[in-house]
């Protein structure tokens, strides 16, 4: 069922407010999908003892219910098990050449030691996921070299999994509040509200206001996960980024310092010109 782009954006903890001339649109899309994170609980409604679980990474069509429950083809699924994506129409391309960014535009992206499906695995980088590809393989399918933090070579991936990314840098100067008592951020744009947002705080952040330096779309670590996306860096090494294993916003999480999801990232890294601020409560 087609979704206006403020549905979907109710579906990962996105209001919009607003709007301000110049800032970049949120993104529209045709319907939404939930990909599992663990081995999810399904129950045939959300008082019901469980019938049964879904495979990691299984992907379905969602509807947001009240109460911290989606709504599937399977039954009903606590929200934290899934991560609410986008899933782009196939589109053929011709390679883009190395270097580049890119982000993981299927389900999940998996990356290994050399160009085989049946390669070891060195890691799962989920939907919305950013990396620097740095090198190439063409054939069918065509793989792509993946860079580390150190922009040494990480392993290999699909390209069937990617769609490169240019920043839009639509900017305006934008005030954000962060609410830790709350986990809550709410941006204004000269004195209108454009959007509020339920956040993970990873760590105990000092109050104060900040300004807001911009540095690459991603190429940040944290534990295991690779990928985390679109930081905009703020005080003593502290981030906003955009994450994509966990869809517990509104509580703090161990992680980079403030959490969003990955569509919420890539909108203020889009949107924050120089002067921004960051107001920690």
């Amino acid at each position: 069922m087609p979704l206006s782009r403020r549905q979907f954006l109710q579906l990962t903890g996105i209001a919009v407010l607003g709007s301000a001339v110049g800032l970049p649109e949120m993104p529209i899309v045709s319907a939404a999908y939930g990909r599992t994170f663990v081995a999810a609980p399904v129950r045939p409604n959300p008082a019901a003892p469980i019938t049964h679980h879904l495979w990691p990474d299984s992907v379905l069509p969602i509807t947001a219910l009240p109460g911290g429950w989606y709504r599937t083809n399977e039954g009903y699924i606590e929200k934290v098990h899934m991560q609410p994506i986008m899933m782009p129409e196939p589109t053929s391309q011709a390679p883009v050449q190395p270097p580049f960014w890119a982000a993981v535009s299927a389900p999940v992206a998996t990356v290994r030691e050399w160009c085989a499906a049946d390669a070891p695995l060195i890691t799962r980088i989920g939907h919305g996921g950013v990396m620097l590809v740095i090198d190439l393989l063409p054939g069918d399918p065509v793989w792509y070299g993946l860079a580390d933090e150190k922009g040494n070579l990480l392993g290999w991936t699909q390209a069937t999994g990617w769609q490169p990314i240019n920043p839009s840098y639509k900017q305006m100067p934008l005030e954000i509040h962060i609410d830790q008592r709350r986990q809550h951020m709410h941006v204004i744009s000269g004195s209108i509200p454009v959007v509020q947002a339920a956040i993970s705080t990873g760590r105990s952040l000092t109050p104060g206001v900040y300004p807001v330096e911009r540095s690459d779309v991603a190429g940040t670590r944290y534990s295991d996960y690779y990928g985390a996306a679109w930081p905009l860096q703020f005080g003593d090494a502290q981030s906003i980024t955009g994450v994509y294993w966990h869809n517990q916003f509104g509580a703090a999480i161990p992680g980079p310092a403030v959490q969003v999801p990955v569509y919420l990232a890539r909108w203020l890294y889009d949107a924050c010109a120089r002067g921004s601020q960051i107001v920690v409560f």
